[in-house]
């Protein structure tokens, strides 16, 4: 259940070039919640990585995780700063969580 202390080289075909395990510090907003999963808005995800598309590597994603790396929801985003802005709307504290892969 716990999850693994850090992803996997690749997630989805895209390399990983950052990652956060959101702690309880981290305040999620429904308010600003931007990401919908079938019909529904994604509620709290454990885990977000940011990654570069292989098939587009202009693309930056930000992926939202769960507890294991499963991507469960993706935006597309211009750049890594712009994907850890887009997660601290939704995810307010995650922008001091990053951890870069090397």
């Amino acid at each position: 259940m716990g999850h693994r202390t850090k992803p996997p080289d690749e997630l989805d075909n895209a390399r990983v070039l950052g990652y956060a395990v959101l702690d309880k510090n981290v305040r999620h907003s429904t308010q600003h919640a931007c990401m919908i999963v079938g019909d529904k808005v994604l509620g709290r995800v454990p885990c977000l990585v940011i990654a570069q598309n292989n098939r587009a590597p202009h693309d930056i994603l930000l992926f939202f995780c769960s507890s294991k790396w499963r991507v469960i929801a993706a935006a597309v985003c211009k750049s890594v700063t712009d994907a850890k802005r887009r997660a601290e709307v939704e995810y307010t504290g995650s922008m001091s969580m990053w951890q870069d892969v090397a």
